[in-house]
């Protein structure tokens, strides 16, 4: 005698209408502020990764400690206002956002002082 358990679990698939659909809650109807800061509890600290790709090194100038390059720079961190229920939108767990929609642009320096 064979006994087999098995255990299934239903995926959905996300179409563009859930998309649509999500992007229309997430930035219509609850109006996200790209200026607010993307915590719930505006006393609790924000979590920010910060990825740095240098490309290549344009000037480096040893007598005034000043180094010039070209790279990329990627900033990662969760927005506690733009969270939904996956099974709401057909599971769709994350969606491509401009980023007009969600942060305001923003000049970067880095500075090192010994």
């Amino acid at each position: 005698m064979l006994i087999c358990i098995c255990h299934f679990k239903y995926y959905l698939t996300p179409s563009s209408d859930h998309v649509k659909a999500l992007r229309k809650e997430l930035f219509q109807t609850r109006g996200y502020d790209i200026m607010a800061r993307p915590v719930l509890n505006y006393s609790h600290p924000i979590n920010v990764s910060i990825y740095l790709d240098i490309n290549y090194i344009k000037q480096l100038d040893v007598v005034t400690n000043v180094l010039e390059s070209e790279g990329w720079i990627r900033l990662s961190w969760s927005d506690e206002n733009l969270k939904w229920d996956s099974e709401k939108y057909g599971g769709l767990s994350d969606i491509r956002v401009r980023i007009d929609e969600g942060m305001k642009t923003a000049h970067f320096f880095v500075y090192s002082q010994h």
